[in-house]
């Protein structure tokens, strides 16, 4: 069977690069946030997909509604299927080394050192809230007695 130059895997495997620790890296065009960009035909017409989504549904089919790829790896130009994870985006974020909600989540102490307590609604430092509900209480209440005496 003669393959085409326009056939898809054929122009996809030419931008691979197999690293030592496992990665299929990407050596072709990358999105800004540094993803790998790949050309696809579809009948005829060519789109623009992610290549480590398209490389993803064509071993496993596509990807389930309500998750994302997350790389395991941590490579974003990574585009072996085997290093990629269905998940879902609360549970990428939270994975992320750098994104600002992973970044808070995974903390365990306040910025003064104190240990977060965990509620049903979230988390807080019981020793901050107790002295900034001490502090809001005297400057109140000093307020009030200033008051009082001016009247």
């Amino acid at each position: 069977m003669a393959y085409k130059a326009t056939d898809p895997l054929i122009r996809f495997w030419k931008h691979v690069f197999v690293s030592d620790d496992g990665c299929w890296c990407w050596t072709g065009s990358l999105y800004l946030n540094g993803y790998a960009r790949f050309n696809e035909s579809l009948r005829g017409k060519w789109r623009v997909a992610l290549a480590h989504k398209w490389i993803w549904e064509l071993f496993n089919g596509p990807v389930p509604s309500g998750l994302e790829l997350d790389h395991l790896c941590r490579v974003r130009h990574c585009v072996n299927p085997a290093h990629l994870e269905t998940v879902t985006r609360k549970e990428n974020l939270f994975r992320s080394p750098i994104s600002i909600i992973g970044k808070q989540m995974r903390r365990t102490h306040c910025k003064n050192g104190h240990p977060y307590d965990v509620f049903e609604t979230g988390r807080r430092c019981s020793v901050c809230t107790k002295e900034r509900q001490l502090r809001y209480y005297y400057a109140v209440g000093k307020e009030r007695r200033r008051a009082r005496r001016a009247a």
